[in-house]
């Protein structure tokens, strides 16, 4: 006998077991889900180790971010919701954004972990002994130019990322 499919949550049903607050991004449970967890008024969701709120809801983990756009709008995103402001665990609606994932990638604010200038868009050359800003357009890499500090090309950076990513929200 075969395990019956997955039920998709729909609003009504999370609107049944769960309160938003827009204006907090916080989720407040209305019933108790189960003996000894998820009380009623209480908080839900607690943080992963990227940094989203998730949120436990009949058996199945949701992040908070994708159930405040199905509460808020009555249906699922059609693509990825971004966090305007870059942090992950501010679900307030007014910081919610439903976007392509090309977008949502370019709405980064930090270097990755692993840049040597820790600064986004500048990186070393040791070829050339100098710092270059480059940012990625449709796929590709273009250069913004060569420079003698990584603060002068993470600011070149800047200035091509306001002009060239739809997504940009610095």
């Amino acid at each position: 006998m075969s395990k019956p499919p997955k039920r998709e949550l729909t609003a009504e049903r999370l609107r049944e077991l769960l309160s938003y607050d827009p204006d907090s991004g916080l989720f407040t449970r209305l019933k108790q889900t189960a003996p000894h967890k998820g009380l009623a008024g209480s908080i839900a969701g607690c943080l992963n180790d990227h940094g989203y709120v998730l949120i436990s809801v009949e058996s199945h983990q949701y992040r908070a971010h994708r159930l405040a756009w199905l509460y808020m709008t009555g249906s699922w995103p059609e693509h990825e919701v971004d966090h305007i402001n870059g942090q992950r665990d501010d679900n307030r609606w007014c910081n919610l954004r439903d976007v392509p994932r090309t977008i949502n990638g370019q709405n980064k604010r930090r270097a990755q972990r692993n840049s040597r200038t820790g600064l986004l868009g500048a990186c070393w050359v040791t070829r050339d002994q100098t710092f270059v800003a480059r940012i990625k357009v449709d796929g590709r890499y273009r250069s913004r130019g060569a420079f003698d500090s990584a603060e002068q090309a993470h600011q070149a950076y800047g200035d091509a990322k306001r002009r060239l990513h739809a997504g940009c929200t610095i």
